[in-house]
């Protein structure tokens, strides 16, 4: 095959095989070599690929913590809001007290020798009259809000409306959500005032009488 040089002679020919013997040697070398290094490189692509993916997944839940700790926000917003339209005064209001003890809005109220704000008790002259309702909550040494007349709602309350029947007057009970009541007391002793008349079943016009009567 004259294609190829020195076909004919043996040492060329001995040169030539050992020649391609040790290339193919190397590149099979080399061919193990980029067999391997594709292997290190998509296992590096493998994990770069999971770590993406674990740091979109950290990220989406950080922004779906972040949605909802904003979302409690603004609907504790809307609560206090709602809470505050429930509970809502306007009227003659009295500040520059505190409280003696606990007291809800809402209560009928009087002033102590120490010139505390106290729940009123129609069963106790000693806790009457009451020139006051509270209108904020609060415990012994928190400033008070007091309405000396006007109106007051409170959505939780259940008054019965029109007539005498409306009449609010302050009740025998003497704890905190209970001094008002519609029914008078009946028991020698009971201080009779009235505090107002109901306008719906969760609002009350406050006129609290200056002239109130001890039942004998």
């Amino acid at each position: 095959m004259s294609i190829f040089p020195n076909w004919n002679s043996i040492d060329s020919m001995r040169r030539a095989d050992n020649f391609c013997f040790w290339i193919g040697i190397i590149f099979f070398f080399l061919v193990l070599v980029f067999e391997v290094t594709a292997r290190i490189y998509g296992g590096r692509k493998d994990a770069l690929i999971e770590m993406r993916d674990r740091n979109t997944a950290i990220q989406r839940q950080r922004e779906i913590e972040e949605s909802q700790g904003k979302h409690d926000a603004e609907s504790k917003a809307l609560r206090e809001e709602l809470d505050a339209a429930a509970n809502n005064t306007t009227g003659n209001l009295i500040t520059g007290y505190t409280f003696g003890a606990s007291v809800n809005f809402g209560d009928a109220c009087y002033v102590g020798s120490d010139s505390g704000i106290y729940l009123a008790c129609a069963s106790n002259t000693a806790a009457m009259p009451a020139p006051f309702i509270a209108a904020n909550s609060g415990t012994a040494g928190a400033a008070a809000i007091l309405l000396r007349s006007g109106l007051m709602k409170n959505n939780s309350w259940t008054w019965n409306v029109g007539g005498t029947n409306g009449a609010i007057w302050v009740s025998n009970v003497g704890t905190t959500g209970n001094t008002l009541t519609q029914t008078q007391g009946t028991n020698t002793g009971n201080v009779i005032q009235l505090v107002g008349q109901a306008m719906s079943a969760e609002s009350i016009l406050v006129e609290l009488s200056p002239d109130y009567g001890v039942l004998a």
